[in-house]
């Protein structure tokens, strides 16, 4: 009954009158628990009017875009860019009621080429399904309605195949589903799957660009009774996430629908089909793709008959000709571009100076002509050209950007207009632990991925410059296996970590063992890539590190914010300087700080770490917070625990104030490689990274005051802190300062420092690093 239905077209619905509304986010943070930077969003607002027969009628109500890393031009181009195209609608004849932002139609039969949609013709070779649950329900005028469950699992763990929950009322309509893909894509082995042999990618750009994996995490979509007979869509939304080298991309799209009126006499005229683009017919579009198809089995044969030289050379022709063409193209594109960008950068300067701003120029720049009532209009085709469309656009560019029908801000999580919190009880069903592919262990597919290159490369003064494998292995049932190795040229000393574990991607549990490089430090990350490259340019490590052999057992829950809490066992032991090269520096002694002692033993412990991230407007109010608690036994018992708050507040002279308080304590004995060591990029600038400052219990402030130029950040700041015995409180008077003037990129993902230390040591340092606190 839902393969028919959803294939059937409601003759019954006539016409429909719909407040559409749409967000689409891009985020983007380095590492697992980076602070989470808004890269890209926008918003949209629409009045759609359909009628069967007819069309739709859309006037666009509100568009704008947030893009805090790139100049206000950036951002109005952003909110017209396409804008056409902004408005969802909800339904259409032939619309497909399972995916979201999807310009095609629906299809009846299964094609394992893209996402194998479960409903349709053949969809039972690649899923299995089970009635789960019921519910049942008496409407106002009596009538009675049963919806039913079926859960779908997919037959092999592979990344276009759907996990989830699908209700369906008596007549196999979609009432509610939310779902997710089974496992990740890599893209690289995809590449790899649909390129001939002369197309493969070459192993130095995977070692470049490695890992490169993306994964549909939800999709929720809830439908509406209208006047106790038709479900359209009231809510859709889609999440998911990318990992490229060290940078994690997560992203979203939300729908929403507030209907006025269903089967109402909306009295709307025919489209004029003059104004519409002419639509191919079924022989004219299968004549092209012939031609397109008969041109390159021609160029084929034709280059094959030909001997090695001529070959090439008649390759070279074609390129050459291939590459005239499209310069002559890319110049009449740029040409255009600058016209444009010169007209929104007016528009955002104007703006900027609190200019009123009708905005005509750049309207018309998005392909509409304004008329004298102040709208511009276009007619179009969507959704495989099934559908006309008029779409109006009011010519005030204020009145896009300020519309009242978005949230007061695009920084606000908008509640009450995206009902987030229905959203996010949604997608929990579709990422329970439960809810998974079946375990495979014979056919081991997907394939598993590997990570090389220059993300697994790093340089510090124990390993020296240290590169290895990364490989993991999908199993289904939300399992997965894998390990890494790694070797350093200055140490040579291998390291090994083997891990298995289950997730459904908010909640993971893992078990691996390991003989690795450990870096003591609470702040930043000195075995990541971009401590890496300050260490090998201009000699400044900025870890401390020892060497632990053993297992743990992980339990990790969050995507925005993390909880981890850790039980471990492991023989920890010194890790001695190796080296005293660097690029800048190439000195035999003395170019990097000694490390710290090591009291070895075996520990048996457990730790909790909490990260939370709250805002994304950098010029907004924003806070970041990570707490961490640890106790272990060894020879002894230790305890240890300590809070780093960062608040930022954007103040009305274009200035930011940023503030981070930290502090930390412990009880028992605790072992050098445990204690807290101040000095450095990511707590006291000005002050190298020293074993001398260190201790127990610790207290550090940082201030800063910014300047904010939208695509980059200047600061002045200060810095203190304190680390040493919680016994001598009273008689260590050891205080670490610095002050100094920064520029970052990106929200802080990027940073240079020029700092000046003032105590103990006077000196000045300079730094460029990544992931700044602010």
């Amino acid at each position: 009954m839902a393969r028919r239905a959803r294939l059937q077209q409601d003759s019954a619905i006539k016409s429909y009158d719909v407040m559409a509304r749409q967000r689409m986010s891009v985020n983007l943070g380095i590492g697992s628990r980076g602070r989470e930077h808004l890269f890209f969003r926008r918003e949209s607002a629409s009045r759609v009017q359909w009628q069967a027969g007819v069309g739709a009628y859309v006037e666009v109500t509100g568009s704008r875009a947030g893009i805090p890393m790139a100049p206000k031009a950036d951002e109005i181009d952003g909110s017209l860019s396409d804008i056409a195209y902004v408005s969802p609608v909800p339904y259409y004849p032939g619309s497909e009621s399972l995916w979201i932002a999807d310009e095609s139609s629906a299809r009846a039969e299964a094609n394992d080429k893209e996402i194998v949609n479960p409903l349709t013709v053949g969809a039972e070779a690649y899923y299995t399904y089970a009635i789960a649950d019921s519910v049942a329900f008496t409407l106002q005028n009596g009538n009675k309605i049963r919806l039913r469950e079926i859960e779908v699992r997919p037959r092999q763990p592979k990344w276009n195949l759907a996990v989830g929950s699908f209700w369906f009322d008596d007549q196999g309509r979609l009432v509610k589903c939310a779902y997710r893909l089974a496992v990740p894509l890599d893209i690289w082995q995809m590449v790899e799957e649909e390129a001939d042999s002369s197309d493969q990618v070459p192993g130095v750009v995977k070692g470049l660009i490695s890992p490169m994996r993306m994964q549909l995490t939800g999709v929720a979509i809830e439908y509406s009774l209208m006047q106790g007979r038709f479900w359209l869509p009231s809510m859709r939304s889609m999440t998911g996430d990318a990992l490229i080298m060290f940078a994690r991309v997560p992203m979203s799209i939300d729908q929403r629908f507030e209907y006025r009126s269903v089967n109402a006499d909306l009295g709307l005229a025919p489209i004029d089909s003059t104004k519409l683009p002419r639509v191919l017919t079924q022989e004219e579009a299968r004549a092209r793709r012939d031609s397109v198809r008969q041109a390159d089995s021609t160029r084929k044969a034709f280059l094959a008959s030909l001997s090695p030289d001529k070959r090439e050379a008649a390759r070279d022709s074609i390129r050459r000709r291939r590459d005239s063409i499209s310069g002559r193209r890319e110049s009449r594109s740029d040409s255009l571009g600058k016209s444009r960008d010169a007209v929104f950068k007016a528009v955002a300067d104007s703006m900027d100076r609190g200019l009123p701003v009708v905005g005509a120029q750049a309207i018309e720049q998005s392909g509409f002509k304004c008329d004298s009532t102040g709208m511009a209009t276009r007619y179009m085709r969507r959704y495989s050209s099934r559908m006309p469309m008029v779409v109006r656009v009011p010519c005030n560019l204020n009145t896009l950007i300020h519309s009242p029908d978005l949230p007061p801000s695009i920084y606000d999580k908008g509640e009450d207009v995206f009902s987030t919190k229905d959203r996010d009880e949604m997608m929990k069903e579709a990422v329970s632990l439960a809810d998974q592919a079946p375990f495979s262990i014979g056919s081991l597919r997907p394939k598993p991925t590997y990570s090389f290159g220059l993300p697994m490369t790093r340089f510090n003064r124990v390993e020296g410059l240290s590169t290895g494998i990364a490989v993991d292995q999908q199993l289904g049932a939300g399992l997965s296996v894998g390990g890494t190795f790694r070797f350093g040229l200055a140490d040579k000393v291998p390291n090994v970590e083997i891990y298995g574990q289950r997730s459904n991607l908010s909640k993971t549990i893992s078990a691996s063992g390991y003989h690795h490089l450990v870096s003591a430090s609470d702040w930043g990350n000195p075995l990541s890539f971009g401590s890496s490259f300050s260490g090998l340019m201009f000699g400044k490590d900025e870890g401390f590190y020892y060497r632990a052999t053993g297992g743990d057992i992980k339990w990790t829950r969050g995507i925005e914010s993390k909880f981890e809490w850790r039980v471990f066992a492991e023989d920890q032991n010194a890790a001695p300087v190796e080296t005293q090269m660097s690029l800048v520096h190439r000195s035999s002694t003395d170019t990097f700080p000694a490390n710290i002692a090591v009291a070895s033993g075996l520990y048996v412990g457990s730790a909790m770490h909490i990260v939370h991230n709250h805002g994304l407007d950098p010029r907004g109010f924003r806070a970041y917070s990570d707490v961490r608690l640890e106790s272990a036994v060894s020879d002894s018992f230790y305890a240890r625990g300590s809070a780093d708050l960062t608040l930022s507040k954007g103040t009305p002279l274009r200035t930011t104030v940023a503030l981070t308080l930290s502090g930390g304590s412990s009880l028992g004995f605790l072992p050098p490689q445990r204690r807290w060591y101040l000095g450095g990029t990511q707590t006291v600038r000005g002050q190298d990274a020293d074993t001398t400052y260190g201790g127990n219990m610790y207290g550090l402030t940082r201030l800063e005051l910014a300047r904010d130029n939208r695509t980059h950040r200047s600061s002045i700041f200060g810095d203190a802190g304190w680390a040493g015995s919680r016994d001598r409180l009273a008689l260590d008077k050891r205080l670490l300062t610095g002050v100094g003037y920064g520029e970052s990129m990106f929200d802080g993902i990027v940073r240079m420092d020029l700092s000046r230390g003032l105590q103990p040591k006077r000196q000045w340092r300079f730094d460029v690093y990544l992931e700044a606190r602010f």
